[in-house]
């Protein structure tokens, strides 16, 4: 309902999508809420984690029993931009959250910025620890960020800080 209301998921409807888990290590998370012919993350991971099933317009699920490689094809072949890679415990304190990233000039490694929510509201600081551009990648570049670890299923946006 919030999405209708105000344009974007809220945090308590986010946990009912059956992309959205909370694995061990890294993993997808998928924040698809459109029931449209859609399947191209299904078809771009290689290890099969997604599943869509043969009605093509179901919201893709998660495979709790296969193990996510990380390879982030499935974040770039999502035209919605709607799946993440978290590793919810990247270190002691913190998490990290591997998002589609369409901006030039891009980030480098080590730079520090701010993570925004859903609603676009910032709610923390983000150090960046990674940046894959692959040609696979169909010119969509993967971000990866550090964030606390109580963002870890917030923080879905990442802006530099303006020098």
């Amino acid at each position: 309902m919030n999405l209708l209301k105000k344009g974007y998921i809220a945090e308590d409807e986010i946990e009912q999508y059956p992309g959205v888990t909370h694995s061990e290590g890294l993993h997808p998370v998928i924040e698809c809420s459109q029931n449209i012919p859609c399947n191209p993350c299904q078809d771009a991971c290689p290890k099969h984690c997604i599943k869509i099933g043969s009605d093509i317009t179901a919201l893709p699920a998660v495979d709790k029993d296969v193990k996510c490689v990380g390879c982030g094809m499935c974040v770039a072949s999502c035209s919605g931009q709607a799946i993440f890679l978290v590793n919810e415990n990247y270190d002691e304190d913190s998490a990290s959250v591997t998002l589609p990233y369409e901006f030039l000039p891009l980030p480098a490694k080590g730079d520090k910025g701010f993570a925004y929510d859903r609603s676009g509201t910032c709610v923390c600081e983000a150090e960046v620890i990674e940046i894959r551009s692959l040609a696979a990648f169909d010119k969509t570049n993967l971000l990866t960020i550090k964030v606390p670890k109580e963002m870890a299923m917030k923080a879905r946006f990442y802006k530099a800080v303006s020098v």
